[in-house]
C-alpha cells in the first residue's frame, strides 16, 4: 500500500491511495471549482455526484450561524478558503476510482486546480 500525496508549495493538491486492487483519491477542491463542478454535475460520474452531496458545513467553528454557506443549486457550500483537514473536508471529493471515465475526470480536475 502506498500514498501518493501531489502537492504546490505546501497546498495538498491531491492524495493518491495506491492499493493492490484499488486506487483510492482524496481531492480537496476550492470553492471555484467545487461551483463548476456543482453546475455540470450531470455530466460527472455517479462517484463524484455522490461527493457533491456530501459537500457543505462541517461545523469548523470559523463562521456562526452557517454564514459562509453559499447555495449553488440547492448544494450548500461553504466559501472559506481551506486552511486545515476539517474546511477542506467541506468541499472534498473522496472514493474509490472504479473506471476509465471517473479517472479522466479527476485527471481533468487536478489540471484545472493546478492552473
Amino acid at each position: 500500500n502506498r500514498t501518493v500525496t501531489f502537492k504546490q508549495n505546501k497546498k495538498t493538491i491531491c492524495k493518491f491511495g495506491i492499493n493492490v486492487d484499488r486506487l483510492n483519491i482524496r481531492l480537496p477542491l476550492s470553492f471555484e471549482v467545487a461551483k463548476e463542478l456543482i453546475m455540470k454535475r450531470t455530466s460527472l460520474p455517479q462517484s463524484i455526484n455522490h461527493n457533491i452531496d456530501l459537500f457543505g458545513c462541517v461545523n469548523c467553528g470559523k463562521c456562526e450561524n452557517k454564514s459562509n454557506i453559499v447555495m449553488v443549486e440547492d448544494v450548500p457550500l461553504c466559501n472559506l478558503s481551506y486552511s486545515n483537514f476539517v474546511t477542506e473536508d467541506s468541499r472534498c471529493l473522496r472514493f474509490d476510482i472504479a473506471n476509465e471515465d471517473e479517472a479522466n475526470t479527476v485527471c481533468n480536475i487536478v489540471r484545472e486546480i493546478a492552473k
